[in-house]
C-alpha cells in the first residue's frame, strides 16, 4: 500500500523534484561564471546536465509520475531535437560542441519549466531570481578586482589562448550582464506587483529586482534601453489582463498603458527632427559593427542551403567578404544566425514555436479556470520570452548558457498544460470568459508516454555525458597550462603542450597561440601537422587555412600553399583585415619565394615575384604586419620587428637591383595549379585594388 501511494506522487511534488530544482538553480547560477566562448568551458555544465537527467530518469523509472505534455510542449521538443541533431552533425567540431552543450542545457531547463508550471506556489521563482541577481552583482564586482584570481569562478588565470583576467564580467561580455540584470530585475518587480502580496520575502525580492534594473544601466550596454520599453509596455498590458480576469477596474491602467508607447513615439519623432542625437546614441554602430555584420549575414543566408551550413558557421561563411578589423564571432542576430547555420527550415521552425508559445501564454493568462498564481506564472514566462525574443534581434543571447536557461525555462512554463478544455486553437470561444465547461483534471503520464520519456531522457543523458567526456581533456589542459605559466615553464615545453592539446581540442586559437607563446622559432613541421588536423575537424575556418598556407610557404611548398588558398578562398577572396590578413601573407611569401629563386640563380623568376608583390603593396592590397597571426590593432606596426624590417629592406634592395640591370621577368609561376577549380590567386589579389 505504501508503494502504491508512492507511485502516485508526481515528480514536481516529491523530494527528488526539489533536489533537481536545487541542482538546476546551482547549475544556472554557476553557469554565469563562464567568461569566454571556449567549448571546453561547457564541460562542468555537461556533467551537471547529465546528473539532472539521470536523477529524473531514475525517479520516473521507479514510478513517480509526470504531467502530460501539451501539444505545444511536444512541438517545442521536436524543434529542439531538430537543432540538436543538426548541431551534432555540424562539419565544424568545436562549434558543434558549443551548440550541442547549449541545447542540452536548454532541454533540462525546458523540462524544469514544464514541471514548475504545475506547482501551485511561485515563491521559488522569486527566490531564485533574487539569488541570481545577487550572485551576478557580487561576481561582477569581483571581476573588476584584477588582483584577485579567477579560480573562484572555476576557471584558471590563463586560458589556453592567453591571459584571461580582463574585465569581461560574467556573461562573456557586458551586453549579457546588462540583459540579465534588466530582465531578471523586471521579472522580480512584476512578480511582486502581480502577486498582490507584500510579505518580507516579497519586499526583499522587490528590492533586489530594482537593484538589478538600476545596475543594468552601469554595464555599458545599449540593450537595456531596448528592453525597458518592452518590459514596461508588455508588463502593463499583461497586468491589465490579470485585472480584467479578476474583475477589477482597469480604466487608470489603460491610460498608463497608452502613455508608454506614446512617449516612445514622441521621443522618436522629436529625435528624428532634432538631429538623431538620442537614436544615434542608442542605435548607432558600436564596436561590433552590427549593421555590416547583418548585411553580410543576409547575403550569406540568401545562398544558404535549406538545412544551413552547420552550427556557428556564420562567422566563417561571411568571412570571405567581411572586411573589418576582426572577424565577427556571431551574427549578433539569432534569427539570421539560425538561418545561416540551420537553414530556412531552422529559422521558420524557430518563429513557429515562438508564435505558438505566445498564443499558449495568452490563453493561459486569460483562462478563467486557472487560479491567480497560475496566471501570474504564465504572464511572467510570457514577458520573459517576449523580451529575449526582442533582444535576439540585436545580439547572440541564445549563445550564453544562463540566458538559454532563462529562455528555455520560460518556454517550458508556457508549454505546460493548463487547466482548460482542449478546443480548436483559434476558436473565438477560447478567448471569451465563461464559455468553457470545467476542464478535465490533469492526468499522469501514460505507460507508452512514460517509456518514450525515459528513452528521450536516456538519450539526452548519454549525449551530455559523451560531450562532457570529450571536453574533459581540453578543460583540464587549461588548468595545466595555467600552472605552466605560473611556474615559468620553458618556451619549448609550453609550445609542445599547446600543440599536443590541438589533437584533443582542435580550435584555431590554440594554433594561433602556439606561435606567440614566447621567443624562439616554432617547429613548423609539427605545426603544419596540427593545422591540418584542426582544419580537418573545422573545415570552414579559413583563418586556419591562412595559417596552413603561410607555414607551407615558409617550408618552400609554394604551389601547395597556392592550392590551399585557392580552394578555401572563394570569388575574389576576403578583404585584407587584421583578423585574417591573408593578402599580406600571400604577398610576403611571394617575397620569400623570390629570395629563394634569387639565391638559386633564377633571377628572371625572382624579378617577376618581386614585381607582383610590390604591386600588391603599392595598391594597398597588402600591408606589412609585425605579427603573422595575432588579431588586434597592435598588429599593424609598419616594419614590425627588426628581423622583418631587415627582410623587407633586403627585398626592396634586391628588387631595385634587378630592375636597374634590366633582368627580364619569368611569369611561369602564374600558371594555374593542377586540379584547382578556381582562378589563379595572383589575379584575385590584384583585383582587390579595383
Amino acid at each position: 500500500m505504501q508503494n502504491s501511494q508512492h507511485s502516485r506522487i508526481r515528480l514536481v511534488e516529491s523530494k527528488a523534484g526539489a533536489l533537481m530544482a536545487l541542482l538546476l538553480a546551482m547549475l544556472w547560477v554557476g553557469s554565469m561564471s563562464a567568461v569566454d566562448g571556449h567549448a571546453s568551458s561547457f564541460m562542468p555544465v555537461g556533467w551537471g546536465v547529465f546528473a539532472l537527467l539521470l536523477v529524473a530518469w531514475c525517479v520516473i523509472a521507479i514510478g513517480q509520475k509526470v504531467v502530460r505534455m501539451s501539444v505545444t510542449g511536444w512541438l517545442c521538443l521536436g524543434v529542439g531535437a531538430y537543432f540538436l541533431v543538426r548541431s551534432m552533425l555540424s562539419p565544424s567540431l568545436v562549434e558543434g560542441w558549443v551548440d550541442t552543450g547549449l541545447l542540452l542545457g536548454g532541454f533540462v531547463c525546458f523540462f524544469a519549466g514544464v514541471y514548475y508550471g504545475q506547482v501551485k506556489s511561485s515563491k521559488g521563482m522569486g527566490v531564485l531570481l533574487a539569488v541570481a541577481i545577487a550572485a551576478n552583482l557580487l561576481a561582477m564586482w569581483l571581476m573588476q578586482c584584477t588582483d584577485l584570481s579567477l579560480s573562484w569562478l572555476g576557471r584558471p588565470d590563463y586560458s589556453l589562448c592567453g591571459e584571461n583576467t580582463r574585465n569581461t564580467t560574467l556573461f562573456i561580455y557586458k551586453n549579457f550582464s546588462g540583459l540579465f540584470l534588466m530582465l531578471a530585475g523586471a521579472l522580480s518587480v512584476w512578480r511582486v506587483l502581480w502577486s498582490r502580496c507584500y510579505s518580507v520575502g516579497n519586499v526583499v525580492c522587490l528590492v533586489m529586482g530594482v537593484l538589478g534594473m538600476v545596475a543594468s544601466f552601469f554595464c555599458g550596454t545599449r540593450v537595456v534601453w531596448l528592453l525597458l520599453p518592452v518590459l514596461a509596455g508588455c508588463g502593463i498590458l499583461l497586468w491589465i489582463m490579470l485585472r480584467v480576469i479578476a474583475k477589477q477596474a482597469v480604466g487608470g491602467w489603460l491610460a498608463v498603458a497608452g502613455f508608454v508607447p506614446a512617449l516612445c513615439l514622441l521621443v522618436f519623432v522629436a529625435d528624428l527632427f532634432m538631429g538623431h542625437g538620442m537614436l544615434d546614441g542608442v542605435l548607432g554602430v558600436d564596436s561590433h559593427l552590427r549593421f555590416m555584420i547583418w548585411a553580410d549575414s543576409l547575403r550569406a543566408a540568401a545562398d544558404a542551403p535549406l538545412c544551413g551550413y552547420g552550427a556557428a558557421a556564420t562567422q566563417w561563411v561571411i568571412a570571405p567578404y567581411y572586411g573589418e578589423w576582426q572577424l565577427p564571432n556571431y551574427a549578433h542576430n539569432e534569427y539570421l544566425q539560425s538561418w545561416v547555420d540551420y537553414g530556412l527550415i531552422g529559422v521558420l521552425l524557430m518563429f513557429a514555436v515562438l508564435l505558438l508559445l505566445v498564443v499558449q501564454g495568452l490563453r493561459a493568462v486569460w483562462s478563467e479556470h486557472a487560479d491567480h498564481s497560475c496566471r501570474c506564472k504564465a504572464a511572467l514566462a510570457l514577458l520573459c520570452v517576449l523580451a529575449l525574443a526582442v533582444a535576439a534581434f540585436t545580439d547572440f543571447v541564445w549563445h550564453s548558457f544562463a540566458l538559454v536557461g532563462m529562455m528555455a525555462f520560460a518556454c517550458g512554463v508556457l508549454a505546460s498544460p493548463y487547466p482548460r478544455t482542449p478546443m480548436r486553437w483559434f476558436d473565438s470561444r477560447n478567448w471569451a470568459p465563461g464559455s468553457r465547461p470545467h476542464p478535465r483534471p490533469l492526468r499522469a503520464q501514460s505507460g507508452f508516454g512514460k517509456l518514450m520519456l525515459l528513452t528521450v531522457l536516456g538519450a539526452l543523458a548519454y549525449v551530455a555525458a559523451s560531450l562532457a567526456s570529450s571536453l574533459h581533456k581540453g578543460w583540464l589542459a587549461q588548468w595545466k597550462y595555467s600552472e605552466m605559466v605560473e611556474l615559468h615553464a620553458s618556451v619549448e615545453t609550453r609550445r609542445d603542450f599547446l600543440l599536443q592539446t590541438v589533437y584533443d581540442y582542435p580550435d584555431t586559437r590554440l594554433a594561433d597561440h602556439y606561435v606567440f607563446v614566447g621567443p624562439g622559432e616554432p617547429d613548423w613541421v609539427r605545426f603544419e601537422q596540427a593545422l591540418r588536423f584542426s582544419l580537418q575537424h573545422n573545415p570552414r575556418q579559413i583563418f586556419t587555412a591562412t595559417m596552413l598556407a603561410d607555414v607551407l610557404q615558409r617550408r618552400g611548398a609554394f604551389e601547395e600553399a597556392e592550392y590551399v588558398y585557392r580552394n578555401y578562398y572563394p570569388a575574389d577572396g576576403p578583404m585584407n583585415c587584421l583578423q585574417n590578413c591573408w593578402a599580406t601573407f600571400y604577398a610576403t611569401n611571394l617575397l620569400r619565394r623570390a629570395q629563394l629563386a634569387l639565391s638559386s640563380g633564377n633571377a628572371p623568376l625572382a624579378h617577376s615575384l618581386f614585381d607582383h608583390a610590390e604591386a600588391m603593396f603599392r595598391a594597398g592590397v597588402a600591408r606589412h604586419p609585425s605579427l603573422p597571426y595575432r588579431s588586434g590593432p597592435h598588429t599593424w606596426v609598419d616594419g614590425g620587428t627588426p628581423e622583418r624590417k631587415d627582410f623587407f629592406s633586403n627585398c626592396s634592395n634586391d628588387f631595385a637591383t634587378l630592375r636597374a640591370i634590366g633582368v627580364p621577368m619569368d611569369h611561369s609561376w602564374k600558371s594555374p595549379c593542377a586540379a584547382s577549380p578556381k582562378s589563379a590567386l595572383y589575379l584575385r589579389c590584384l583585383s582587390l585594388k579595383n
